[in-house]
Protein backbone atom coordinates (compact mmCIF):
# COMPACT_ATOMS: atom_id res chain seq x y z
CA UNK A 1 0.00 0.00 0.00
CA UNK A 2 1.58 3.22 -1.31
CA UNK A 3 1.97 5.90 1.42
CA UNK A 4 -0.04 8.27 -0.67
CA UNK A 5 -3.06 6.35 -0.05
CA UNK A 6 -2.89 5.69 3.79
CA UNK A 7 -2.42 9.34 4.39
CA UNK A 8 -5.85 9.97 3.35
CA UNK A 9 -7.38 7.26 5.66
CA UNK A 10 -5.09 8.62 8.41
CA UNK A 11 -6.34 12.19 8.02
CA UNK A 12 -10.11 10.65 8.22
CA UNK A 13 -9.22 8.84 11.60
CA UNK A 14 -7.29 12.21 12.99
CA UNK A 15 -10.85 13.59 12.01
CA UNK A 16 -9.45 16.52 9.57
CA UNK A 17 -10.53 14.60 6.47
CA UNK A 18 -13.77 12.76 7.50
CA UNK A 19 -15.79 12.72 4.55
CA UNK A 20 -13.03 11.70 1.77
CA UNK A 21 -12.81 8.02 2.38
CA UNK A 22 -15.46 7.63 1.05
CA UNK A 23 -14.52 9.13 -2.56
CA UNK A 24 -10.34 8.25 -2.48
CA UNK A 25 -10.61 5.17 -4.05
CA UNK A 26 -12.15 6.53 -6.87
CA UNK A 27 -11.93 4.00 -9.64
CA UNK A 28 -10.49 0.48 -8.50
CA UNK A 29 -9.13 -1.02 -11.13
CA UNK A 30 -11.54 -4.86 -10.32
CA UNK A 31 -14.48 -2.89 -9.50
CA UNK A 32 -16.36 -4.90 -12.14
CA UNK A 33 -13.82 -7.29 -13.01
CA UNK A 34 -14.58 -7.31 -16.74
CA UNK A 35 -12.51 -5.56 -19.53
CA UNK A 36 -14.67 -4.21 -22.39
CA UNK A 37 -14.22 -2.40 -25.70
CA UNK A 38 -15.46 1.40 -26.13
CA UNK A 39 -18.65 3.05 -27.48
CA UNK A 40 -18.47 6.46 -26.97
CA UNK A 41 -16.30 9.98 -26.67
CA UNK A 42 -17.14 12.01 -24.07
CA UNK A 43 -15.69 15.45 -22.23
CA UNK A 44 -16.39 16.45 -18.81
CA UNK A 45 -19.76 18.01 -19.73
CA UNK A 46 -21.48 16.05 -22.54
CA UNK A 47 -21.32 12.34 -23.85
CA UNK A 48 -22.02 11.56 -26.93
CA UNK A 49 -22.97 7.56 -27.93
CA UNK A 50 -21.84 6.49 -31.56
CA UNK A 51 -23.38 3.19 -33.37
CA UNK A 52 -19.49 2.08 -33.98
CA UNK A 53 -17.67 0.61 -31.75
CA UNK A 54 -14.09 1.77 -32.21
CA UNK A 55 -11.31 0.14 -30.04
CA UNK A 56 -11.54 1.45 -26.45
CA UNK A 57 -8.76 4.41 -25.86
CA UNK A 58 -6.85 3.63 -22.34
CA UNK A 59 -6.75 7.13 -19.81
CA UNK A 60 -3.56 7.28 -17.66
CA UNK A 61 -4.36 7.95 -14.51
CA UNK A 62 -2.47 11.29 -13.29
CA UNK A 63 -0.06 10.67 -9.87
CA UNK A 64 -2.34 13.24 -7.78
CA UNK A 65 -0.02 12.84 -4.47
CA UNK A 66 3.11 14.21 -6.61
CA UNK A 67 1.01 16.75 -8.26
CA UNK A 68 1.20 20.91 -7.39
CA UNK A 69 -2.84 20.82 -6.39
CA UNK A 70 -1.95 24.66 -6.40
CA UNK A 71 -2.72 24.35 -9.86
CA UNK A 72 -5.63 22.95 -9.79
CA UNK A 73 -7.35 23.88 -6.34
CA UNK A 74 -7.68 27.24 -4.93
CA UNK A 75 -8.20 27.18 -1.32
CA UNK A 76 -10.65 29.40 0.51
CA UNK A 77 -11.06 29.12 4.46
CA UNK A 78 -10.93 25.67 5.95
CA UNK A 79 -9.89 25.98 9.03
CA UNK A 80 -12.06 27.12 12.39
CA UNK A 81 -15.48 26.59 10.24
CA UNK A 82 -18.75 26.32 11.96
CA UNK A 83 -21.77 24.75 10.66
CA UNK A 84 -25.53 24.32 11.61
CA UNK A 85 -26.75 20.92 11.92
CA UNK A 86 -30.29 19.07 12.60
CA UNK A 87 -29.20 16.05 14.55
CA UNK A 88 -25.92 14.95 16.25
CA UNK A 89 -27.73 12.07 18.31
CA UNK A 90 -29.44 8.82 17.63
CA UNK A 91 -33.68 9.31 19.04
CA UNK A 92 -35.42 6.12 20.31
CA UNK A 93 -37.88 5.95 17.88
CA UNK A 94 -34.74 6.28 15.09
CA UNK A 95 -33.04 3.12 17.10
CA UNK A 96 -36.86 1.14 17.01
CA UNK A 97 -37.69 2.19 13.16
CA UNK A 98 -33.64 0.83 12.24
CA UNK A 99 -34.35 -2.34 14.63
CA UNK A 100 -37.92 -2.82 12.42
CA UNK A 101 -36.57 -2.27 9.30
CA UNK A 102 -33.79 -5.07 9.88
CA UNK A 103 -36.32 -7.67 11.40
CA UNK A 104 -38.62 -7.52 8.99
CA UNK A 105 -36.12 -8.19 6.29
CA UNK A 106 -35.18 -10.94 8.24
CA UNK A 107 -38.97 -12.12 8.29
CA UNK A 108 -38.79 -11.92 12.20
CA UNK A 109 -42.27 -11.30 12.77
CA UNK A 110 -45.58 -11.95 13.42
CA UNK A 111 -48.31 -10.95 11.11
CA UNK A 112 -51.30 -8.78 12.15
CA UNK A 113 -54.19 -8.49 10.05
CA UNK A 114 -56.57 -5.52 11.52
CA UNK A 115 -56.18 -2.39 10.81
CA UNK A 116 -54.78 0.27 8.37
CA UNK A 117 -51.57 1.65 6.47
CA UNK A 118 -49.89 4.49 8.05
CA UNK A 119 -46.66 6.01 7.44
CA UNK A 120 -43.54 4.23 9.10
CA UNK A 121 -45.40 0.86 9.31
CA UNK A 122 -44.29 -2.40 7.52
CA UNK A 123 -46.94 -4.27 5.28
CA UNK A 124 -47.63 -6.64 3.18
CA UNK A 125 -49.08 -6.19 0.00
CA UNK A 126 -49.88 -7.89 -3.21
CA UNK A 127 -50.37 -6.67 -6.45
CA UNK A 128 -50.69 -6.89 -10.43
CA UNK A 129 -50.45 -4.39 -13.08
CA UNK A 130 -52.67 -4.11 -16.02
CA UNK A 131 -52.46 -1.81 -19.85
CA UNK A 132 -55.63 -0.08 -20.29
CA UNK A 133 -58.14 -1.07 -23.38
CA UNK A 134 -59.05 2.67 -25.13
CA UNK A 135 -62.44 2.99 -22.56
CA UNK A 136 -59.79 2.81 -19.93
CA UNK A 137 -60.97 -0.70 -18.48
CA UNK A 138 -58.43 -3.40 -17.77
CA UNK A 139 -56.68 -4.95 -20.17
CA UNK A 140 -53.81 -8.18 -20.04
CA UNK A 141 -51.29 -7.63 -17.38
CA UNK A 142 -48.19 -6.73 -18.22
CA UNK A 143 -44.97 -8.78 -17.64
CA UNK A 144 -43.12 -8.32 -14.63
CA UNK A 145 -45.58 -6.17 -13.09
CA UNK A 146 -46.83 -8.76 -10.40
CA UNK A 147 -45.83 -9.89 -6.90
CA UNK A 148 -47.03 -11.36 -3.80
CA UNK A 149 -46.63 -10.94 -0.24
CA UNK A 150 -44.17 -8.07 -0.71
CA UNK A 151 -42.80 -5.82 2.02
CA UNK A 152 -43.03 -2.07 2.24
CA UNK A 153 -43.41 0.77 4.13
CA UNK A 154 -44.31 4.54 3.02
CA UNK A 155 -42.65 7.70 4.50
CA UNK A 156 -43.67 10.94 2.87
CA UNK A 157 -44.68 10.42 -0.42
CA UNK A 158 -42.57 7.19 -1.30
CA UNK A 159 -42.94 3.83 -0.99
CA UNK A 160 -40.29 1.72 -0.13
CA UNK A 161 -40.10 -1.95 -0.81
CA UNK A 162 -37.80 -4.35 1.37
CA UNK A 163 -36.02 -7.73 0.29
CA UNK A 164 -33.14 -9.62 1.08
CA UNK A 165 -31.16 -7.18 -1.28
CA UNK A 166 -31.87 -4.26 0.64
CA UNK A 167 -34.43 -1.08 -0.08
CA UNK A 168 -36.05 0.00 -2.82
CA UNK A 169 -38.37 2.22 -4.28
CA UNK A 170 -41.93 2.26 -6.24
CA UNK A 171 -42.77 4.48 -8.56
CA UNK A 172 -44.75 7.64 -7.53
CA UNK A 173 -48.61 7.13 -6.69
CA UNK A 174 -48.46 3.77 -4.94
CA UNK A 175 -47.86 5.47 -1.51
CA UNK A 176 -50.92 7.93 -2.06
CA UNK A 177 -52.95 4.67 -2.85
CA UNK A 178 -51.83 2.85 -0.46
CA UNK A 179 -51.88 5.11 2.96
CA UNK A 180 -55.00 4.73 5.31
CA UNK A 181 -55.95 1.44 3.37
CA UNK A 182 -57.63 -1.57 5.08
CA UNK A 183 -55.81 -4.71 5.91
CA UNK A 184 -57.55 -7.58 3.90
CA UNK A 185 -58.86 -4.81 1.41
CA UNK A 186 -58.40 -5.34 -2.56
CA UNK A 187 -58.33 -1.96 -4.30
CA UNK A 188 -57.19 -0.44 -7.71
CA UNK A 189 -54.44 2.12 -8.14
CA UNK A 190 -53.68 4.29 -11.40
CA UNK A 191 -50.27 4.68 -11.81
CA UNK A 192 -49.17 6.64 -14.77
CA UNK A 193 -45.18 5.86 -16.12
CA UNK A 194 -42.92 8.14 -16.26
CA UNK A 195 -41.94 9.17 -19.97
CA UNK A 196 -38.13 8.19 -19.77
CA UNK A 197 -39.32 4.80 -17.74
CA UNK A 198 -36.72 2.03 -18.71
CA UNK A 199 -39.20 -0.63 -19.72
CA UNK A 200 -40.06 0.43 -23.53
CA UNK A 201 -43.75 -0.87 -23.39
CA UNK A 202 -44.68 1.13 -19.95
CA UNK A 203 -43.06 4.71 -21.12
CA UNK A 204 -45.85 7.27 -20.72
CA UNK A 205 -48.43 4.21 -20.41
CA UNK A 206 -51.39 4.90 -17.65
CA UNK A 207 -51.92 2.03 -16.30
CA UNK A 208 -54.05 0.40 -13.13
CA UNK A 209 -52.51 -1.81 -10.40
CA UNK A 210 -55.11 -4.16 -8.51
CA UNK A 211 -53.86 -4.22 -4.98
CA UNK A 212 -54.48 -6.45 -1.45
CA UNK A 213 -53.33 -5.54 1.74
CA UNK A 214 -52.12 -8.66 3.48
CA UNK A 215 -51.23 -7.45 6.81
CA UNK A 216 -48.82 -5.45 9.26
CA UNK A 217 -45.53 -7.50 10.45
CA UNK A 218 -45.24 -6.78 13.71
CA UNK A 219 -41.52 -7.31 14.93
CA UNK A 220 -40.05 -10.17 17.16
CA UNK A 221 -37.46 -8.30 18.91
CA UNK A 222 -35.77 -10.82 21.25
CA UNK A 223 -32.22 -11.93 22.77
CA UNK A 224 -32.33 -14.81 21.15
CA UNK A 225 -32.32 -13.11 17.77
CA UNK A 226 -29.91 -10.74 18.59
CA UNK A 227 -27.38 -13.41 19.53
CA UNK A 228 -27.97 -15.62 16.27
CA UNK A 229 -28.16 -12.02 14.39
CA UNK A 230 -25.05 -10.67 15.39
CA UNK A 231 -23.39 -14.14 15.42
CA UNK A 232 -22.49 -13.14 19.24
CA UNK A 233 -21.43 -9.72 18.83
CA UNK A 234 -24.07 -8.62 20.85
CA UNK A 235 -26.27 -10.60 23.26
CA UNK A 236 -29.57 -9.00 24.51
CA UNK A 237 -31.77 -6.17 22.74
CA UNK A 238 -30.38 -3.40 24.73
CA UNK A 239 -26.87 -4.24 23.21
CA UNK A 240 -28.24 -4.26 19.55
CA UNK A 241 -30.34 -1.12 20.28
CA UNK A 242 -26.80 0.02 21.74
CA UNK A 243 -25.02 -0.74 18.73
CA UNK A 244 -27.89 0.25 15.98
CA UNK A 245 -27.29 3.61 18.05
CA UNK A 246 -23.97 4.37 17.48
CA UNK A 247 -24.57 3.16 13.85
CA UNK A 248 -26.99 6.23 12.86
CA UNK A 249 -24.93 8.37 15.14
CA UNK A 250 -21.94 7.30 12.75
CA UNK A 251 -23.88 8.37 9.46
CA UNK A 252 -25.14 11.94 11.08
CA UNK A 253 -21.14 12.45 11.81
CA UNK A 254 -20.86 11.46 8.56
CA UNK A 255 -23.84 13.77 7.01
CA UNK A 256 -22.89 16.65 8.85
CA UNK A 257 -18.94 16.10 7.92
CA UNK A 258 -20.78 16.17 4.36
CA UNK A 259 -22.07 19.67 5.50
CA UNK A 260 -18.74 20.96 6.34
CA UNK A 261 -17.10 19.87 3.43
CA UNK A 262 -19.49 21.54 1.20
CA UNK A 263 -18.56 24.83 2.82
CA UNK A 264 -15.12 24.22 2.30
CA UNK A 265 -15.89 23.59 -1.38
CA UNK A 266 -18.20 26.72 -1.86
CA UNK A 267 -14.62 28.83 -0.30
CA UNK A 268 -13.16 27.23 -2.65
CA UNK A 269 -11.85 26.97 -6.63
CA UNK A 270 -11.44 23.46 -8.09
CA UNK A 271 -10.80 22.83 -11.42
CA UNK A 272 -10.61 18.84 -12.50
CA UNK A 273 -7.48 17.75 -14.51
CA UNK A 274 -9.22 16.23 -17.70
CA UNK A 275 -6.66 13.56 -17.43
CA UNK A 276 -8.05 12.47 -14.42
CA UNK A 277 -11.59 12.68 -15.21
CA UNK A 278 -11.29 11.09 -18.70
CA UNK A 279 -9.12 8.16 -16.69
CA UNK A 280 -12.20 7.78 -13.96
CA UNK A 281 -14.78 8.31 -15.94
CA UNK A 282 -14.18 6.01 -18.53
CA UNK A 283 -13.00 3.12 -15.96
CA UNK A 284 -16.62 3.33 -15.14
CA UNK A 285 -18.69 3.95 -18.15
CA UNK A 286 -16.61 0.83 -19.96
CA UNK A 287 -17.37 -1.69 -17.04
CA UNK A 288 -21.06 -0.54 -17.45
CA UNK A 289 -21.51 -0.69 -20.72
CA UNK A 290 -20.24 -4.33 -20.07
CA UNK A 291 -22.79 -5.53 -17.45
CA UNK A 292 -25.40 -3.81 -19.99
CA UNK A 293 -24.57 -6.08 -22.56
CA UNK A 294 -24.76 -9.03 -20.13
CA UNK A 295 -28.17 -7.88 -19.46
CA UNK A 296 -28.87 -7.46 -23.37
CA UNK A 297 -29.33 -3.78 -22.69
CA UNK A 298 -28.07 -0.75 -23.90
CA UNK A 299 -26.11 1.25 -21.61
CA UNK A 300 -28.75 4.07 -21.38
CA UNK A 301 -31.09 1.66 -20.58
CA UNK A 302 -29.28 0.20 -18.06
CA UNK A 303 -28.24 2.97 -15.87
CA UNK A 304 -32.10 3.90 -16.45
CA UNK A 305 -32.70 0.37 -14.51
CA UNK A 306 -31.45 0.88 -11.88
CA UNK A 307 -28.47 -1.18 -11.86
CA UNK A 308 -25.88 0.95 -12.10
CA UNK A 309 -27.11 2.62 -8.73
CA UNK A 310 -27.46 -0.54 -7.18
CA UNK A 311 -23.83 -1.39 -8.53
CA UNK A 312 -21.92 2.05 -7.67
CA UNK A 313 -24.37 2.36 -4.38
CA UNK A 314 -25.94 6.37 -5.56
CA UNK A 315 -28.12 7.60 -7.29
CA UNK A 316 -27.14 6.88 -10.97
CA UNK A 317 -29.89 7.65 -13.56
CA UNK A 318 -28.62 8.82 -16.51
CA UNK A 319 -24.75 9.46 -17.88
CA UNK A 320 -25.18 12.89 -17.27
CA UNK A 321 -25.67 11.74 -13.64
CA UNK A 322 -22.35 9.74 -13.63
CA UNK A 323 -20.68 12.57 -15.40
CA UNK A 324 -21.71 14.58 -11.70
CA UNK A 325 -20.90 11.62 -9.90
CA UNK A 326 -17.33 11.67 -11.04
CA UNK A 327 -17.26 15.12 -10.86
CA UNK A 328 -18.04 15.41 -7.32
CA UNK A 329 -15.77 12.09 -5.84
CA UNK A 330 -12.51 14.12 -7.88
CA UNK A 331 -13.73 17.53 -6.11
CA UNK A 332 -13.88 15.75 -2.83
CA UNK A 333 -10.60 14.12 -3.92
CA UNK A 334 -8.54 17.19 -5.39
CA UNK A 335 -9.40 19.48 -2.66
CA UNK A 336 -8.26 16.57 0.30
CA UNK A 337 -5.04 16.27 -1.88
CA UNK A 338 -4.75 20.00 -1.60
CA UNK A 339 -5.57 20.28 2.36
CA UNK A 340 -2.80 17.46 2.63
CA UNK A 341 -0.17 19.30 0.98
CA UNK A 342 -0.82 22.65 2.58
CA UNK A 343 -0.63 21.10 5.86
CA UNK A 344 2.24 18.86 5.57
CA UNK A 345 0.55 15.90 6.50
CA UNK A 346 2.90 13.03 6.77
CA UNK A 347 1.98 9.35 8.17
CA UNK A 348 4.15 7.68 10.52
CA UNK A 349 5.23 4.38 9.74
CA UNK A 350 2.91 3.45 13.05
CA UNK A 351 0.17 5.07 11.37
CA UNK A 352 0.54 2.91 8.39
CA UNK A 353 0.64 -0.18 10.24
CA UNK A 354 -2.63 0.35 12.20
CA UNK A 355 -4.82 1.29 9.31
CA UNK A 356 -2.97 -1.44 7.62
CA UNK A 357 -4.37 -3.88 10.10
CA UNK A 358 -7.45 -2.49 10.27
CA UNK A 359 -8.15 -2.64 6.52
CA UNK A 360 -6.77 -6.27 6.81
CA UNK A 361 -9.94 -7.11 8.87
CA UNK A 362 -12.42 -5.16 7.75
CA UNK A 363 -11.36 -6.76 4.36
CA UNK A 364 -11.15 -10.30 5.50
CA UNK A 365 -8.08 -10.47 3.35
CA UNK A 366 -4.44 -10.85 3.53
CA UNK A 367 -2.08 -8.44 3.47
CA UNK A 368 -0.72 -8.76 0.56
CA UNK A 369 -4.22 -9.05 -1.28
CA UNK A 370 -5.00 -5.70 0.44
CA UNK A 371 -1.88 -4.02 -0.98
CA UNK A 372 -2.40 -4.83 -4.33
CA UNK A 373 -6.20 -3.45 -3.93
CA UNK A 374 -4.95 -0.58 -2.67
CA UNK A 375 -1.65 -0.10 -4.71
Amino acid sequence: MKKSTIITIIAFALGMMLLIVAFLFVVPNNLFNKPAEDTTTTTTTTTTTTTTKPPRTEYTEMDLFNTDMSQYVLLGDYKGLNIEVDQIEASAEDIEWQINLILAIQKEYSKDREGTVGEKVVFSFDFTGYLLKEDGTKDKAFENGAGTDQLAYIEGDTLYTLSSQGIGTFIDGFAQGMLNASLGETFDIDIKFPDDYHAENLKGQNTIFEVKINYIAVPNFTDGWVKEYSKGEQNTCDEYREFVKETIEDTLKHNNTTLLWETIIENSVITIPEQQFNYVYYNYRYQLEDYAAMFQMSYEDFIKSGYASYLLQTNIASDEDLVDYVNDALTYELLMIAIIQAEDIKVTDEEYRVMLDSLIEQMGKTEEEVLKVYS
